[in-house]
């Protein structure tokens, strides 16, 4: 297996060794079934600049649920992207449907087209407000249309050094240098893509997301198809990008990071038309450190897994975890997709995905959510690899 690893350093553990005042901490919430005010807290945490709220299916930990459905969403607080994936299971012809919104921060789309969940995370938070306070994040859920309660993995950034915005662009073929709202080029950016147009859904599933220091780029493409029999699906871990939107053993279109420097930076696509978008999270750490890349996972049970590649301590870590063996390599063989994300803050553990089975009939979807460093499931919601013995730990020069 191979996952996109994205570690980032800050004070909040090793005061003496970095000098930037930046926090990341993560924690999960069991979202309303109603509309209304909801806040997700972490106690003494401090007021967080950043929020990313990832959701899947899956209610109970550790219990696979049918119907994949991905949902990632960013807000600064002033503007936010979200991104949504569903997959229907057990049926003879694949439905898919895929949404992406700038004005919601959450979005669980319909099986049957449409949206079914969203909430609003921008505003200052005051009162009922949705938006950052001390300690915790207030969202406002607009819309909660036959709601089941989803558990929402919630990540957060703060501290007085850390500077971060969310926006959302068209994704056209050529060079775009975006003036810089940060103090400093970013030390992270993590790129979202979709095609079609803003705040619609579609029959044909192609996304990707993915992370960049400005240095190394990682992208994940997924496809699926709609309306297809049996079920067709693809995905790929490219090196070279830092997101895009897969079709069939290539890029549809892509983009890829360029200059990064304290007045902007350049964003560069390619095979972009009018109605592609890209949505991106930039963040600066203030002098913190910032590192990005690919790495194998352990293959035998009761080992110790050292990755040593960030050179320093982190005080957070997410991780994309996938089914894929090798980079650079467009899947071209029945398998399923099927990817997580994983969170580790130096206390806790989280992680969700989802599996969507290739070439079957009917159709195999599944969702998963855990409070472990690793929970992979098969497209059947076998669990084929997890953490439960593993002891997370941060050292001096990694995990």
């Amino acid at each position: 297996m191979k996952k996109i690893t994205a570690f980032l350093c800050a004070l909040v553990f090793a005061a003496n060794t970095f000098a930037a005042d930046v926090w990341y901490k993560t924690t999960d919430k069991v979202l309303p079934t109603s509309t209304g005010v909801f806040t997700v807290e972490i106690a003494s945490m401090g007021t967080p600049k950043l929020v990313a709220v990832t959701i899947t299916r899956a209610i109970t930990d550790g219990t696979a649920a049918t119907n994949a459905t991905w949902s990632k969403g960013w807000s600064d607080g002033t503007r936010q992207w979200v991104t949504s994936i569903s997959s229907q299971d057990g049926v003879t012809t694949n439905v898919i449907r895929d949404g992406h919104d700038d004005t919601q921060t959450v979005l669980i789309n319909s099986l049957t087209g449409g949206t079914n969940m969203a909430a609003d995370g921008t505003g200052d938070g005051s009162g009922s407000n949705p938006g950052p306070f001390t300690d915790g994040w207030r969202f406002n859920m607009t819309l909660c249309s036959s709601c089941v309660a989803y558990i929402a993995k919630v990540e957060f950034w703060g501290g007085a050094d850390l500077e971060a915005v969310v926006s959302t662009d068209l994704a056209t073929t050529g060079a775009k240098t975006f003036p810089s709202a940060l103090s400093g080029a970013p030390d992270l950016m993590f790129v979202h893509t979709h095609g079609d147009n803003f705040d619609t859904q579609g029959g044909f599933l192609a996304s990707g997301w993915g992370v960049t220091d400005c240095t190394t780029e990682i992208a994940l493409g997924v496809a699926q198809v709609d309306g297809v029999n049996p079920s067709e699906s693809a995905q790929v871990l490219d090196t070279s990008k830092s997101a895009g939107q897969k079709s069939g053993t290539t890029w549809a279109w892509s983009t890829s990071v360029g200059t990064c420097v304290s007045t902007g930076y350049t964003l560069t696509t390619t095979g972009g038309t009018g109605g592609d978008e890209l949505g991106y999270a930039a963040i600066y750490l203030g002098g913190g450190n910032s590192w990005v890349g690919s790495v194998d996972l352990p293959t035998v049970t009761s080992s110790d897994w050292i990755e040593t590649g960030p050179g320093f301590q982190p005080a957070g870590f997410g991780l994309w975890t996938t089914y894929l063996t090798a980079e650079d390599v467009h899947d071209t063989t029945v398998e399923p997709i099927a990817f997580s994300y994983s969170t580790f803050d130096g206390t806790r553990e989280m992680v969700a995905g989802i599996s969507d089975e290739d070439a079957v009939n009917p159709a195999d979807t599944q969702n998963l959510v855990h409070d472990r460093f690793f929970h992979m499931a098969d497209a059947a919601g076998t669990l084929v690899f997890d953490s439960d013995v593993c002891d997370v730990t941060f050292v001096s020069t990694g995990i």
